[in-house]
């Protein structure tokens, strides 16, 4: 019997791709307002709806505010500018985009799209759906497993555990020890400092995880890593979790409400909808 198949959308990284795609058109509303993501982001869903037709399809958002990650490390992402005011602006019309286009849209206060995104991962794989993530973001490839997948819509392809090993030398289920010892410039995730990606695959690969380096902490050679890893042990096992995707936030998990609708609303002009979105907003205000 064939199996169901979920879609879940990097929501958040649809907005910075579609932002970027169209800044330098600066694109504005008919009365003068920027919408230049709020065109790239239902160009870009339109897009991803016609090609991934499935049972179960979400697009998910972060919340804003506070995380349980910035909770136990204030400085995690601090390193990111700030956002430019004209995308700032366009960020509340994405929940209309994605009710226009009959799209369900999952967010939750303190907690990120990434986790929200596990979370439903997991959830959807234990009960037989094979999961198709929509991200160009590597955070995601420890979900990857035999029913768990990333599609790349940068690279219009099917992220494997295969390339994921060719790439950093280490299975999806490793890459969270594997971020823990490199950290992650992106996120402001620290690691443990003089330790790089091909030490971290070759430790990996020999202890097998964060747990299994420390467990056998006395053979590793050579001495030099060894003692940083004992210096850095606690900043190690921080990075580790704010790696680490929450796989069991409280989410809705009756699948019934995410069905998309799949209509008319897929042919339409992306410029026409945002200017839709728009007075649709600011006639309700």
């Amino acid at each position: 019997m064939k199996k169901k198949l979920a879609v879940l959308v990097d929501g958040s990284g649809l907005i910075f791709r579609a932002y970027f795609a169209l800044q330098k058109q600066q694109l504005n509303s008919r009365d003068g307002q920027p919408i230049g993501a709020i065109v790239g982001f239902c160009t870009m869903l339109i897009s991803i709806l016609r090609k991934h037709l499935a049972d179960f399809f979400a697009v998910v958002l972060d919340s804003g505010g506070k995380t349980f990650r910035s909770r136990l490390f204030p400085s995690y992402k601090s390193n990111r500018k700030q956002l430019p005011d004209d995308l700032r602006a366009q960020f509340p019309f994405m929940a209309d985009a994605c009710q226009v286009l009959g799209v369900p849209l999952v967010k939750k206060p303190e907690y990120e799209a990434d986790d929200l995104i596990a979370t439903y991962a997991s959830l959807l794989s234990s009960r037989g759906y094979v999961v198709r993530i929509i991200s160009s973001d590597k955070d995601f490839m420890q979900l990857i497993t035999g029913d768990v997948h990333i599609f790349d819509p940068l690279k219009s392809k099917t992220i494997s555990a295969d390339e994921v090993l060719e790439k950093y030398s280490v299975y999806p289920s490793q890459m969270v020890s594997f971020q823990a010892l490199t950290g992650d410039t992106c996120d402001n995730i620290p690691g443990v400092d003089g330790i790089g990606p091909v030490m971290a695959a070759k430790l990996i690969n020999k202890y097998a995880s964060l747990d299994g380096i420390y467990e056998n902490i006395g053979e590793v050679q050579p001495e030099r890593i060894k003692n940083k890893l004992l210096e850095q042990k606690e900043l190690a096992e921080l990075s580790f979790k704010l790696a680490r995707l929450d796989r069991e936030v409280d989410v809705d998990d009756n699948f019934e409400n995410f069905r998309p609708l799949y209509g008319h609303h897929i042919k339409a002009d992306p410029i026409h909808l945002a200017n839709e979105i728009l007075n649709k907003r600011n006639s309700c205000d």
